[in-house]
């Protein structure tokens, strides 16, 4: 790996960690000193006889202790998306693009998926299915596109993901380039830095007339030391 790309990796790893600590702190720190202090004045209102305040009070904790869990999972969710955790990756898949179909139905979307997860490594199958969220989002935001193709493969020997589409297409070159220029951890740059960090590439096709066409691949032979497979 090359000195840029390098530093580019570690660039894009400290943004996550930033990122997570920011969603610990400013988001279930704030929330765990809330259910504290409203437990401590529930406390007190129940001690001096006050049961209705009380009572009231403790419905606001439950609920409380609600959006903490919620944003728990959502943490959690972007290390590992719930739909890989039973295993059944392809499901998984084939979910998340019916799912984008039934969302925008002006698309027509079709596709093949074919992957056997048993020897794939963990962190591969999850930046795969990231990267296909992105892509799948990028089309609907971004292309103005009538059909959608998506192809994705994986066996012992490699995982590629294939989006196509015959939308309006973009100046790759340019548009990678602001990509990379914002620092973001999101879009073409988390896309490629997901791939990267997981033994990857990305390459990307796009013309005024031809569509977009993305594709990631991972051979999996450099990515087996970078991800446990799973037994």
């Amino acid at each position: 790996m090359d000195a840029p790309l390098s530093a580019h990796i570690e660039a894009a790893v400290a943004r996550e960690r930033r990122r997570i600590a920011h969603d610990l702190h400013d988001g279930i720190g704030q929330m765990l000193a809330t259910i504290r202090l409203r437990a401590d004045h529930a406390g007190i209102l129940l001690a001096d006889g006050h049961a209705d305040a009380g009572a009231q009070l403790l419905d606001l904790i439950k609920t409380t202790v609600s959006g903490t869990v919620a944003e728990l999972r959502r943490i959690c969710w972007c290390f590992c998306p719930a739909e890989m955790t039973g295993g059944d990756v392809a499901g998984a898949i084939v979910r998340l693009v019916d799912t984008f179909g039934d969302c925008h139905p002006t698309f027509h979307v079709t596709s093949r998926i074919k992957v056997n997860s048993r020897q794939i490594p963990d962190a591969v199958v999850v930046a795969a299915y990231r990267i296909l969220q992105e892509a799948l989002h990028n089309v609907s935001k971004h292309s103005g596109a009538n059909r959608v193709r998506v192809e994705v493969f994986g066996s012992r020997h490699s995982m590629s993901v294939r989006v196509k589409d015959d939308g309006r297409g973009f100046d790759t070159a340019r548009g990678i380039r602001a990509a990379m220029a914002t620092n973001s951890s999101y879009g073409l740059a988390g896309m490629y830095e997901r791939a990267a960090l997981t033994g990857g590439n990305i390459s990307i096709y796009s013309g005024p007339t031809d569509g977009t066409i993305l594709s990631a691949k991972w051979p999996l032979a450099t990515a087996a030391g970078r991800g446990a497979t799973k037994s």
